[in-house]
């Protein structure tokens, strides 16, 4: 099933009501047409990629490509490179910039660059006005001319039967009785990348300026001033990797499992909100619970792998994947009655994903519905690890012979995540943070806290361990939960690592007082600042 991996097809538009206004819903025409595009392209000529040649449109110019250098754009959109918009977008500007007045790469040369698609330069319009950028290539326009007649072959012909129009019309009636099988769901997804292609489109065509969400899927609550790119971020969740890891957490993801499949009976009949859904493993976790219909939301490019995943698994009448940052996203129901997520980060609230599921749940949480999980503890223990501390930290004072005391300070200042032994540890643990969801407001996310550390094993204490506890209750049948410490099966999380400037000798009895106030990096708010006060020295640690 190709629908995730090609530029949309806007005839598939038109049969929707609720399809965005980019399409003229009084227009007869798809809006491949350029010629119906009143805002660009009026009056403009197709200038040929490989020539000096001008066409009257796209459509007759790919059609002379193909059929006079062999050049078959929609071959190399479709089936070869397997393009999305952006893709063919890249292309478009690739070819332009790389092969002008030298004959069309081959398959072979296109497939060899893969970086064109790594890159944003090629984003950038190469020709003001391209018609070709403002082109929908639709699969659909293989049956027809130029002139919009039908196109005959003979894969459309019946056998031995005469070439009249009853028999293409009926063998055209099949081909879209089969293709519009699953249209509902397709129409869903479309409707998730349109406001998103709406914003390229009149960035790159009609300014020539590439498209980054900001600031509108960050915090909700006013603390930051300063719009905070976070492309960078949703880029990292692109990649398979980096869900791989997560899956392959067992104690993270049989935690979710059991918390859904053992109360089952919660989520029958349910309406259910998946955020951040990644592959969208909860979402089907939730749909195979017996949840009513569930609504899975993620900006990252992972979401089209989690289309095709829930098509693959036959979830595709039960789970609906949309495309967008969540403060954003318009869901097609008022009012949901369990949001599920897995948002932690590294010492829990690193990435800041919290923000958006408490959006969420103020937007669309029914008043008798719950979140899971539903409530977090974070951790404090003090520790010293002699090997830890020289891998680190301690190797910066000899480096072949040479000191380098400046790097020793800038390492020292932040956050490392580390497993640390159990061993390590030189006291008993410490409750600093508890959030109980929905309930915790944004702004008291940024939190501070005395703690006393009660010292358990004689020696050193050289640096401060962070972790967090997790916990699926909320009235659940089956409470389960799970802890990211040093003293069980290590998680993805690990454990966050803050070093000392100078190691203290403790004994046991002793009562070590400190305080922590952990708050967004105003410069990048998914990332922490962590302010230390241990035994009265102060020091700040960034975890980025």
């Amino acid at each position: 099933d190709m629908s995730n991996n090609n530029p949309l097809s806007a005839s598939a538009l038109e049969q929707s009501d609720d399809v965005p206004d980019l399409i003229d819903a009084d227009s007869d025409k798809d809006w491949s047409d350029e010629e119906d595009c009143d805002d660009v392209g009026q009056n403009q000529v197709v200038n040929c990629i490989f020539t000096e040649k001008s066409f009257p449109s796209a459509k007759s110019y790919f059609l002379n490509l193909k059929s006079t250098q062999g050049f078959d754009i929609w071959n190399i959109v479709h089936l070869e490179l397997s393009l999305d918009f952006f893709g063919y977008v890249k292309l478009i500007n690739f070819l332009r910039s790389s092969y002008n007045g030298k004959a069309p790469p081959s398959i072979k040369e296109l497939k060899e660059n893969r970086e064109i698609w790594d890159q944003e330069k090629y984003l950038k319009p190469v020709v003001e006005d391209d018609l070709l950028l403002q082109f929908m290539i639709d699969d659909e326009d293989d049956y027809e001319n130029e002139d919009g007649s039908l196109h005959l072959d003979d894969s459309m012909l019946s056998n031995g039967g005469p070439k009249d129009d009853v028999t293409v019309l009926q063998k055209k009636l099949r081909i879209s009785e089969e293709e519009n099988k699953n249209l509902r769901m397709q129409l869903q997804e479309v409707s998730s990348r349109m406001n998103e292609m709406k914003s390229f489109m009149k960035g790159v065509i009609m300014k020539g300026d590439i498209y980054r969400p900001t600031s509108a899927c960050r915090s909700q609550d006013g603390l930051e001033e300063e719009e905070f790119e976070d492309s960078g971020y949703f880029g990292t969740y692109s990649h398979h990797d980096i869900h791989a890891e997560m899956l392959q957490d067992t104690v993270r993801t049989k935690s979710y499992h059991d918390a859904i499949m053992l109360n089952s009976d919660r989520f029958k009949d349910k309406i259910v909100l998946d955020v951040g859904c990644g592959t969208g493993i909860l979402s089907m976790f939730a749909a195979k619970a017996g949840a009513k219909h569930v609504y899975a939301v993620d900006m990252s490019e992972i979401a089209f792998q989690a289309m095709d995943i829930v098509r693959e698994n036959d979830f595709n009448n039960k789970i609906t994947v949309i495309k967008g940052c969540i403060e954003e996203v318009t869901l097609p129901v008022a009012k949901v009655d369990i949001i599920i997520s897995e948002w932690m980060g590294y010492f829990l609230l690193y990435e800041s994903m919290l923000d958006s599921v408490l959006f969420a749940a103020k937007k669309w949480l029914n008043n008798d519905g719950f979140v899971l999980p539903d409530r977090c503890d974070v951790h404090l223990v003090a520790a010293h690890d002699e090997k830890l501390l020289e891998s680190q930290i301690g190797h910066w004072d000899n480096v072949y012979g040479f000191k380098m005391s400046c790097i020793k300070r800038s390492a020292v200042s932040e956050a490392f995540v580390q497993v640390v032994r159990p061993t390590a540890t030189i006291s008993d643990s410490v409750s600093v943070m508890n959030i109980a969801l929905p309930n915790i407001t944004q702004k008291q996310l940024n939190y501070k806290s005395d703690f006393v550390f009660k010292i358990t094993k004689s020696g050193k204490l050289s640096f401060v361990v962070g972790y967090f506890d997790i916990f699926f209750s909320n009235g659940l049948d089956n409470n389960i939960s799970f802890t990211t410490g040093p003293w069980t099966t290590a998680t993805h999380w690990k454990q966050t690592v803050f070093f000392l400037n100078e190691s203290l000798d403790v004994n046991v009895g002793d009562r070590i007082d400190g305080s922590i106030y952990c708050r967004k990096n105003p410069k990048d708010p998914r990332s922490l600042l962590v302010d230390w006060s241990i035994k009265g020295k102060t020091s700040t640690y960034s975890l980025s």
